[in-house]
């Protein structure tokens, strides 16, 4: 995901492309400081953290939207979305990595290396819903050598009884945390999502699979 950043805010400063940009415009402001940030940790030979570059005030002056990404090794950059309205989101990066969510589960990844071709989820969305009793999940993924490997999940939804307030880049939501354990036997995961008062997911720590762990994804807005 290297590089996410500075290709997901240039695509700000080109979407911007039928409007004159001024030269102190915030777009121009956001271009220089994620192009400088990413020349110094190049010449350091050190991976972009994203955490250490954008800032509220970048994320407020961009006109597109920005997922944050972070994998369980630390590695982390933005996506933003393929253009359209549609059931599920597709989020992509300038290397061709994309990630597909519905409500914010996952649905398939592809460039992360063993991806996720598709996911089955119960017939109900509505987290609310799947508290009342267990349902059946199905991943499939793609193999090292170029084979679909499905795992079959019984899974479990809890809830918290009452709202609460989480950060995310300096800004502060109220949200209902949802609670996901699902197992087979081999695969014993918990993943979790925090839905805003609208009932939707601005973020999640999700199982991506035994070789990536879990992924950490905010929504920037």
């Amino acid at each position: 995901m290297k590089n996410l950043t500075f290709y997901a805010l240039l695509l700000l400063l080109l979407c911007s492309c039928e409007e004159k940009i001024g030269v102190s415009s915030p777009e121009i402001e956001i271009f220089n400081k994620v192009k400088d940030s990413i020349n110094q940790t190049n010449t350091q030979k050190k991976p972009i953290n994203v955490r250490d570059i954008i800032t509220r005030d970048m994320i407020n002056a961009a006109s597109i939207p920005l997922l944050f990404v972070e994998k369980s090794n630390g590695k982390n950059g933005t996506m933003t979305t393929y253009p359209g309205i549609n059931l599920k989101e597709t989020w992509y990066g300038n290397d061709g990595t994309t990630i597909s969510l519905l409500n914010g589960e996952f649905i398939s990844t592809r460039g992360l290396g063993n991806d996720i071709m598709n996911t089955v989820l119960p017939k109900s969305l509505s987290y609310d819903d799947r508290t009342i009793s267990p349902y059946d999940k199905i991943i499939s993924f793609l193999t090292p050598e170029n084979k679909i490997h499905n795992v079959f999940l019984s899974c479990l939804m809890t809830r918290d009884t009452e709202y609460s307030d989480i950060e995310i880049f300096d800004l502060n939501h109220t949200v209902l945390k949802f609670t996901e354990k699902c197992g087979n036997g081999n695969n014993n995961i918990k993943n979790i999502f925090w839905q805003n008062l609208s009932g939707n997911t601005i973020k999640s720590n999700q199982w991506a699979g035994e070789s990536l762990g879990y992924i950490l994804i905010m929504r920037l807005f």
